[in-house]
């Protein structure tokens, strides 16, 4: 299942950068946070309005040739 469609990119959004649709959240910020050690639930506590299905779209996006 591609979660994908969670993802938007629009230049009027943090320069274009990939970011988890509806927010401001980068999905390079949300991947980088999970390869430090920041867990999963922490980063669903720490910021509502997120999903785990966001946090698939955001690593699958980073596994994507041209992403992040």
């Amino acid at each position: 299942m591609s979660f994908l469609h969670r993802i938007t990119l629009d230049p009027a959004i943090c320069r274009g950068e990939p970011v988890i649709l509806g927010t401001h959240y980068p999905v390079a910020l949300i991947v980088d946070l999970l390869r430090t050690g920041v867990t999963p639930t922490e980063l669903l506590s720490d910021c509502p309005a997120l999903t785990r299905e966001d946090l698939v779209a955001a690593l699958h996006y980073a596994t994507l040739p041209q992403a992040c």
